[in-house]
């Protein structure tokens, strides 16, 4: 589990980052694994964009304070990761191109991976 989520990079912390749907998150998503990698804070994908179409992105303030208030400091060391990838690289490109922090980073084996190598799977709980 360390190789793919270091506990630190040089002296900060890594935070993990949770991008599925609600639905995958608690298990009612047709053939997925409920729950989330352990220590992840839950980032909905539905958050990044605007609600009307076409999708773009909220602008760069506005995602700035909605990860602060999820609990993802934009400028931390961070590791996002979903399913099976697509969804974390939306997360990636928000913190690394559009927030400017070269160190967030994206785990593209994602759930897919890490529950087909039998890794611990927390369930997800709502506080």
């Amino acid at each position: 589990d360390a190789a793919v989520f270091p506990p630190k990079i040089g002296q900060r912390k890594v935070l993990r980052v949770l991008l599925r749907p609600v639905d995958s998150v608690f298990g009612f998503a047709l053939g997925r694994a409920g729950g989330h990698i352990p220590g992840a804070k839950h980032f909905p994908t539905e958050l990044m964009t605007q609600a009307s179409l076409p999708a773009r992105f909220l602008k760069t303030d506005e995602l700035k304070k909605l990860y602060q208030t999820m609990g993802v400091q934009p400028s931390s060391n961070s590791i996002s990761y979903c399913n099976s990838g697509h969804l974390a690289s939306g997360s990636w490109f928000i913190l690394s191109e559009l927030l400017n922090n070269k160190n967030a980073k994206m785990y593209d084996g994602s759930m897919h991976q890490w529950t087909l190598e039998k890794r611990a799977v927390k369930s997800h709980i709502m506080e």
